[in-house]
């Protein structure tokens, strides 16, 4: 029990840690779109209209951004000695592979959000909730009887509720269960030692020693 009380700074730093995860997230998408001049927030949706669209008259976004083919100027020297400039149609094959992949990092990157999203507002919900931690946790322990979560948390902190969950979720649910029930009990047992030591120690302090003449 001595290192109860003693999470609340560190449950703080993780949910500090879930919300520089969001900015990271949405930095990174930020960064991309001015990169590619606007184009990359709305790049993996115009990919989905385009695939959807009528094949005749559909606008590829991906070849808007990287183009695949481009005009070319080649200079060669002609019969006379004089340089001749030739024009002519180059593919970019490195341009095939960068669509493909920013399609990707698009998709990627609006799953990252979305996760981050849900982690920060689930994490402030069970700081702010301790009721949705305490469902959380008894379903987690397979809702034994003998687990009385509301006795166990009455002198329970944020970052004990935070701690505890975070041991639930990585621990088996018959294991976690039976942490539980000793948990209860060692804290039944605090509890009871509290008690019966407070009323010696008000004893001890109402004890006066009276001088005595010989």
């Amino acid at each position: 029990m001595a290192a109860l009380h003693t999470h609340t700074f560190w449950a703080m730093k993780m949910l500090l840690i879930d919300f520089l995860n969001l900015i990271n997230v949405v930095g990174n998408i930020y960064l991309v779109d001015a990169f590619l001049g606007g184009e990359f927030s709305t790049y993996g949706v115009k990919v989905l209209n385009f695939l959807e669209a009528d094949p005749e008259n559909r606008i590829d976004p991906m070849a808007v951004i990287f183009p695949r083919v481009t005009k070319c100027s080649f200079y060669k020297y002609g019969p006379s000695g004089t340089i001749q400039t030739h024009d002519s149609i180059c593919v970019l094959p490195i341009n095939i592979i960068n669509e493909k992949i920013y399609v990707f990092l698009w998709f990627w990157l609006i799953i990252l959000s979305f996760i981050s999203i849900i982690g920060l507002i689930s994490h402030v919900f069970s700081m702010l909730v301790p009721s949705i931690t305490k469902m959380n946790l008894s379903s987690r322990a397979m809702n034994r009887k003998d687990v009385n979560l509301d006795e166990l948390g009455r002198n329970f902190e944020i970052g004990d509720w935070k701690l505890l969950h975070i041991l639930g979720t990585n621990m088996e649910p018959l294991v976690f269960g039976e942490f539980l029930q000793e948990l209860s009990r060692a804290m039944r047992d605090t509890n009871q030692n509290s008690v019966a030591t407070s009323p010696l120690l008000e004893s001890k302090e109402q004890i006066r020693v009276y001088p005595t003449n010989c």
